[in-house]
């Protein structure tokens, strides 16, 4: 339940979300490049901290991309919609004027 309540977040969360992860992806990179020059042997704990913010950031960006998927999903079934009743009043124009036509041949042959 909660992996589900998860991946139907707000798009806007999301991009707060990574927004946020980017920033801290940022402080982060400039402490390790700090702590490189300074101290190269404790490195690795800001190392690791650096690779837990990007791995999140990639995961924020999966579920971004869900919803993209989604809303191009539901874009293109409703152009497709579009398109049909249009084709449809077209067809029933036609149609009609196909009866008109039949009724005046059934006039003329009576």
């Amino acid at each position: 339940q909660d992996d589900v309540d998860q991946q139907c977040t707000n798009p806007e969360e999301i991009a707060i979300a990574m927004k946020s992860l980017n920033r801290q992806i940022m402080t982060s990179f400039v402490t390790l490049t700090r702590v490189l020059v300074h101290e190269p042997k404790a490195a690795r704990e800001e190392l690791i901290t650096l690779s837990q913010l990007l791995i999140r950031l990639l995961e924020e960006c999966n579920r971004y991309r869900d919803h993209q998927a989604r809303e191009n999903l539901i874009r293109c079934l409703e152009d497709q919609l579009k398109m049909k009743r249009t084709m449809l009043k077209a067809l029933e124009g036609d149609l009609t004027e196909v009866q008109e036509a039949a009724e005046d041949v059934a006039r003329y042959c009576s």
